[in-house]
């Protein structure tokens, strides 16, 4: 009787186990799917503020998590507290960055000089280049008297 009990003890523990083991494979893999994606890029507006708009279903927690900071860091951006509700539409500060960079006017063209008018100029006078060739014995890369010169 007692081995009967154990035995049913067992079956139950792996039973237990193996159920376990199937929801943590069912809950990975009904993860949401913008959860493994790369959010886009926020462009902070004119003054240097970057929002994200609450969605529905959206919470302090995920919003957060999505802009990469802590709830605290969101709610203190945001003069929030954690009790706050928000709503769909409403707009939260994740963060700052640069202003974008306003477009500049092109400038426009400025008068210039004309190009001087080109004179031939004189040849330059005829050079010439000598050079030695000799059996350099000792390799030192020094002409001594003592080293022959080769034949041209």
């Amino acid at each position: 009787m007692r081995q009967c009990k154990r035995h049913m003890l067992q079956q139950q523990r792996t039973l237990r186990a193996a159920l376990l083991l199937l929801l943590l494979v069912l809950w990975e893999r009904s993860f949401p799917t913008w959860a493994q994606e790369p959010l886009p890029t926020a462009t902070p507006d004119e003054a240097g503020v970057i929002y994200i708009e609450v969605q529905p279903n959206d919470s302090l927690w995920n919003i957060a998590a999505q802009a990469g900071l802590t709830l605290n860091q969101l709610l203190e951006l945001n003069g929030l507290s954690e009790n706050a509700f928000i709503q769909p539409g409403q707009r939260l500060i994740v963060g700052y960055g640069p202003p974008p960079a306003t477009a500049t006017a092109e400038p426009l063209p400025t008068a210039t000089l004309p190009p001087p008018t080109p004179h031939p100029t004189q040849p330059s006078p005829r050079t010439a280049i000598c050079l030695l060739a000799y059996h350099d014995q000792n390799r030192d890369g020094i002409h001594d008297a003592t080293e022959t010169l080769r034949p041209a």
